[in-house]
Formats: structure tokens, sequence, C-alpha cells
């Protein structure tokens, strides 16, 4: 049985990089991208994100928006 991180991933990547896509083509000044990364001091963070950076932005403006699932493990492990 996959574990809570692999059924997220698997549910939702395909829909972030058709969403990716539809933006990028859409609006031409956003450059999209889908990525996953693990992080955390026992890489007990996974993160699946759709991040658009708006590259016409002026300095003083924001210019990454990001759409995050993020799971993490709370469990402390004994040592």
């Amino acid at each position: 049985m996959p574990n809570v991180t692999q059924e997220i991933e698997s549910r939702f990547r395909t829909s972030f990089e058709e969403a990716a896509k539809t933006l990028s083509k859409r609006f031409g000044t956003i450059q999209t991208r889908v990525s996953a990364f693990v992080s955390g001091v026992d890489d007990n963070v996974h993160v699946l994100s759709l991040e658009c950076v708006f590259t016409n932005a002026k300095p003083d403006e924001a210019d990454l928006l990001a759409l995050c699932i993020t799971t993490e493990s709370l469990l402390l492990k004994e040592k």
C-alpha cells in the first residue's frame, strides 16, 4: 500500500502539470514549474508545488506565487 506522500503525488502531479501548461499558454509573462522535493532534518517533509514566476513584476512587487501540498511526519523518532 502506498504511503500518503506517494498517494498525494500520484493524484495531484498530473493536475499540477496540466495547470502549469495552461497558465503558461494563457499568460505569456508567467513561467511555471512543477516540482517535488524532500527536506527536513530527517527528510520528513515532502512538498509538491506548482510555481508561477511573474517575469514582468516590478522590483517592489512579489514575483512568485506557489501552490503547495506539504506532508510532514511529526512523529519524533527515538534515538
